[in-house]
């Protein structure tokens, strides 16, 4: 039997077939190297510091208006150090902060701190006028004294470097009141809610 020129036998067209269906996913192109879906979605935080300064301030702020140093225990736990000055002295003191959610740029937290405080000499207190336009007046000196607060809040972070918080809390004087009135002062009920307030 003889072969034309040309043709291919039965053997040599099978060799090719398989050759055809080996080689044609290796010419196709490496996808691996272009896939975006492993890329972390642009939702998931990035990883906060592990030391934060924060400066701090308000009525009733746990270190007055000044600074704190917070360093994250863990992901959601956050031990503070701070001091400032307030209407009741120089402060200084420590706390720890427990936030509620992680994964999201606005969270609740919860906080409670030790302070002290070094008291004031002398602060001048009045009330509101009364209808007959008198004032009640008192001066009195706040001693040095240790308040814990406990906290609760929200903490909004637009970026991994930047957050603002803001906080409601109560605080509890540990130890005797550090309110002192000066002048033998037998002050009203008025007069000392406005001084409990303060």
């Amino acid at each position: 039997m003889t072969k034309r020129p040309g043709s291919l036998g039965v053997g040599t067209q099978s060799t090719a077939l398989l050759g055809l269906l080996l080689s044609g996913p290796l010419a196709l192109p490496c996808r691996a190297q272009t896939d975006t879906s492993a890329v972390a979605p642009p939702t998931m935080p990035a990883a906060a510091p592990a030391v934060v300064l924060t400066l701090t301030g308000g009525l009733g702020a746990p270190y007055g208006n000044g600074l704190d140093v917070g360093y994250r225990l863990s992901r959601r736990v956050d031990a503070t150090v701070g001091g400032g000055y307030d209407g009741s002295g120089v402060k200084a003191g420590v706390g720890l902060r427990v936030d509620m959610l992680t994964e999201r740029k606005a969270t609740t937290f919860a906080g409670v701190n030790l302070a002290y405080s070094g008291g004031q000499q002398e602060i001048l207190v009045q009330t509101d006028e009364d209808r007959a336009g008198q004032r009640e007046t008192a001066r009195i000196r706040l001693r040095p004294c240790t308040v814990a607060r406990l906290r609760v809040g929200v903490r909004w972070q637009p970026t991994p470097r930047l957050a603002l918080l803001t906080a409601l809390g109560q605080g509890l004087v540990l130890g005797a009141t550090p309110v002192q009135y000066l002048d033998g002062a037998s002050p009203s009920e008025g007069l000392r809610a406005v001084v409990d307030r303060r």
